[in-house]
């Protein structure tokens, strides 16, 4: 008995902790190369490995540590950075 009416079932597994596809290394690498930029080079040095962080991680960290930035101008960058 089909109970979908014909419709295939189809899923996606979206998967970037390490567990399918390790993007950890590449996120890392870019992480240093931006966060001077956006942050400024006295914040950026203090932050530490930020794996699994996320990006409201990220600018709670940055914004503890005194980093002054437009919120809209990092989370558009984390975005670039991703595609």
């Amino acid at each position: 008995m089909n109970i979908s009416n014909g419709v295939k079932n189809r899923a996606f597994i979206f998967d970037m902790d390490g567990v399918l596809v390790n993007s950890e290394p590449v996120w890392k690498s870019l992480e240093h190369e931006y966060f001077p930029d956006l942050f400024g080079k006295s914040v950026a040095d203090k932050m530490p490995d930020l794996i699994g962080a996320g990006i409201e991680g990220v600018i709670t960290l940055a914004t503890s540590l005194g980093a002054i930035f437009d919120r809209n101008d990092v989370i558009k960058k984390y975005d670039e950075i991703a595609q």
